[in-house]
Order: structure tokens, then sequence, then C-alpha cells
């Protein structure tokens, strides 16, 4: 059971931790448990090939690192969904696999830690880790914000897919939790309609929706356009979080085609950079002065320099710069930050020296788990490290306190 934000003395921090950022692996049987007969032979589903079955078959949607050997022994497990096949990949859920042993191969779901798709298992998992309480995202499958039915054709089965999976979300993975296991829910994001319908559905058991970091990316309607002010006035009603996990653009910024792997992941933050920039600019938070946002896994320590970039600009008010935007929002971007803004970090020694510009109430903790970044068995040695400077309050804060409140549980 949780303990109360109260009850929790500073000397049991190691054992109460809020993780506002992990993974839920999709379990097989996911949708053809959970849709009607008629949707059985095209919802997303499992097939387990061999390798080399699989090498022959073009596998859409795959990660160009993913080499199949097509004299390769063993086997793999393939998501079917319209025309798309996914194979399962290590580097999606490698919880317990040791550092420098992860690659991007395939596997099937024997081989992954059955904390990433068992409840049960991931409590225990979390209790090893001293983490109290967990949110979890959807996995590389379904993706960050569900843009695996946004992009798919038919889009009524893709909206029972949706719902399908929220409903899996509540029933069978946050309910048996005792409520240490919260859900980040999707949306139908190509209908607003739908959207907020899906919202208000949900609503009093959902905590957190998946929204992109820029939804222009993915063809849809920009944040400044208004087309989505039902569906954040849903979530503002409802105290519902809503949230820009990166890669939710299915966007990730490189310098060169041949840039290592390094690059691209270091500069993933750029953009959640824009994505928050959108947001203190925009003037939602202005329309909507209850609504929270949180930007996951982004880490924080890039956020001195842009506020104070654009608290200058707002300053100035030059024409050029933003006086559209001026009109929009009365207020300096730094003040929408702290009211609205949730960031979480999972080994941001920088952000930890500058809480004053970000909000020591504003920056929460995560463990990326089952992912590379994550730090599950180690989670307490990484919180130790980056909050060794803190006060006990402070620390306090960053590890529990703050998940509470933008979880709403405390």
């Amino acid at each position: 059971m949780t303990t109360s934000i109260e009850s929790v003395e500073y000397d049991d921090i190691w054992k109460s931790m809020v993780s506002v950022d992990d993974h839920v692996v999709e379990p097989t049987t996911l949708w053809t448990e959970r849709l009607a007969n008629a949707d059985q032979a095209h919802c997303p589903r499992v097939v387990r090939m061999s390798i080399a079955d699989a090498a022959q078959e073009a596998l859409l949607g795959v990660y160009s690192a993913l080499h199949l050997d097509a004299q390769a022994d063993g086997w793999i497990d393939v998501w079917r969904y319209e025309d798309v096949r996914f194979p399962m990949m290590r580097s999606f859920a490698s919880a317990g696999v040791a550092e420098g042993d992860v690659e991007v191969t395939p596997i099937i779901y024997d081989d992954m830690r059955p904390g990433c798709y068992e409840p049960e298992a991931r409590l225990a998992d979390m209790t090893e880790d001293g983490v109290d309480i967990s949110l979890c995202f959807p996995n590389i499958f379904v993706r960050f914000c569900g843009q695996r039915f946004l992009e798919a054709k038919d889009k009524e089965l893709a909206a029972r897919c949706v719902s399908a999976y929220n409903d899996w979300l509540r029933e069978a993975w946050v309910a048996p939790s005792g409520g240490r296991l919260v859900g980040a829910h999707i949306i139908p994001l190509w209908d607003q309609h739908l959207a907020t319908q899906e919202v208000e559905r949900i609503a009093g058991d959902a905590r957190v929706v998946c929204f992109s970091e820029m939804p222009t990316r993915l063809g849809l309607p920009s944040i400044y356009s208004g087309s989505w002010d039902r569906v954040f006035a849903a979530c503002e009603a409802n105290d519902i979080v809503v949230a820009m996990h990166i890669g939710s653009s299915s966007t990730q910024p490189t310098s060169s085609d041949d840039a290592p792997p390094l690059l691209r992941l270091t500069n993933n933050y750029t953009a959640s950079s824009l994505s928050l920039s959108d947001w203190l600019l925009s003037g939602v938070l202005e329309r909507f002065p209850k609504l929270k946002i949180a930007l996951a896994e982004a880490q924080a320590g890039w956020i001195p320099y842009l506020v104070d970039r654009l608290d200058r600009g707002w300053h100035r008010n030059d024409p050029y710069l933003f006086s559209e935007q001026v009109s929009r929002t009365p207020r300096p971007p730094s003040e929408y930050l702290h009211d609205h803004v949730f960031v979480c970090v999972f080994d941001d020694p920088i952000a930890m020296a500058h809480l004053d510009v970000i909000g020591e109430d504003n920056i929460c903790f995560e463990t990326d788990y089952p992912h590379p970044d994550g730090s599950w068995p180690d989670s307490r040695l990484v919180a130790e490290r980056q909050t060794k400077n803190l006060s006990p309050e402070l620390r306090a804060k960053v590890l529990r306190h703050n998940g509470l409140r933008m979880l709403g549980l405390g």
C-alpha cells in the first residue's frame, strides 16, 4: 500500500520514491481479448515466427538498426496490425540486462523480465528499487502518445483499439496494484471531438493523458490553433495532466544521417524545448488556469536557459518577436512554467543546481523502467547521487512529494 505524504520520514524516502516516467510493455492478448470477434483478424496481435522466416518478410515500421539474418536460429515475437509488422526488440524491454549488453536485437516475450508486462512482477521490481508509485506510459508498439493508431487506415477500429487499451490499463494494470501503478492513457488524436469524448469517458480513473510534444509533426493542428481547446478543457475539468513524452512527435533530432546514436539521444531534449516554448507562448495556459502539463524523459537542465531567453523576449515586446502572442500571454513565460509545468529527470545534476529557476515544486524523478536509460535496480543510488547536495526536505520533494502532487495523490 502507498504511504501518505505526511507519513514519509526523510530517512524513508529510499523505499518511497515516486517515478513519473516508466513504461508498460503491451501484453500479447491485450486487444484480442477485449475486442469483438469481428475485429479479431484486424486488431493488433502477436505472432511468433522463426528469425529466418521473419527475415523473409518485410517488417514495416522497424528500426533500421534491427537486422534479421535469414540463416539465424531462434524465434521472434512480431506485432501484426494492418500492414505493420513490428518485432519485439531488446532495446525497449531491457530491465535486468547488464549495461553494455543492450542491443537492438529481436526477442520473444519469454526473454523479457516479467515486470515489463505483468503487474505483480512490476510491483516486486518497484519494491526492490525503492519505488512506491510508478506512472506508466505506453511502450514502443503503441508508441508514446498512441501514434500507432493515429497512423492506422481504419480509424473506427483504431478508436476501438484506443478505448480497449485504456480499459486494459485501468482494469488489468492499475486496479490490481493497490494504488501503486498509475496509467498514462491515450486518446484518438486524429479527431478532437472523439479525443474529448475519450477524456470524459475515462475521467475519474485517469490522472494522465498522453499528448504529442509537437502535434504538427504528426500532421495535426498546433496548440496555437485552438483546435485542442475542447480536449484541454476536459482535462482541466477532470484534473488530468497532459503529458508529452520525448519521441511523441515521431521525430528525433540529428545533425546528419551518419551521426552516432549518442548525438540523437543526447539532443532528444530539443523536441521538449520546442514543446515547452509552445505551451508557454501559446496562451493555452492563460485560457486554462488550472491545467497541468508534464514533460517526460526530457531532463531539465536546459530549462533555465530557455526560460531566461523567453522572458527576455517577452519583456522586450518587439513586434517582430511575438507581438501576437503577447496579447495571449499577459504574464512572463517563467510564471506559466512555475504554475503549470512538471518536468522529470533520471540523472540531471545540472537541473539540481538550478532548482531556483526550474522550480523546486516542479521537478520530479523517474526511473524509465524498462528502457536502456532506466536506473532499475539501482535507482536509489542514482537518486542519492543526483540529490546529494539538496536538503532532506528538498530531496523528499524531488523524489516523492512533487510526483504525488503531479498525479493528484498528495
